[in-house]
């Protein structure tokens, strides 16, 4: 229910809360980041189209490494 715009400033405030977290084990100390990919929905995109463009929107995300991309 986002514009693309929306819909990434949000992505990016979860991936900024992730990335400012550590997780201990075993007294190790760990950061972790993460990359999102959105995809602006269309009425004429089939299930399969959808899936598509959220996995070329993480393709460049996994590129560029913790970031957030979208595929509009």
């Amino acid at each position: 229910g986002k514009n693309a715009q929306s819909a990434k400033l949000w992505a990016e405030r979860i991936r900024n809360k992730i990335a400012s977290e550590s997780l201990y084990i075993a007294d190790k100390r760990y950061n972790i980041t993460v990359s999102i990919g959105i995809c602006e929905l269309d009425s004429s995109y089939s299930t399969k189209d959808i899936v598509k463009y959220v996995n070329k929107a993480l393709e460049i995300s996994k590129e560029k490494t913790n970031t957030v991309s979208v595929y509009s």
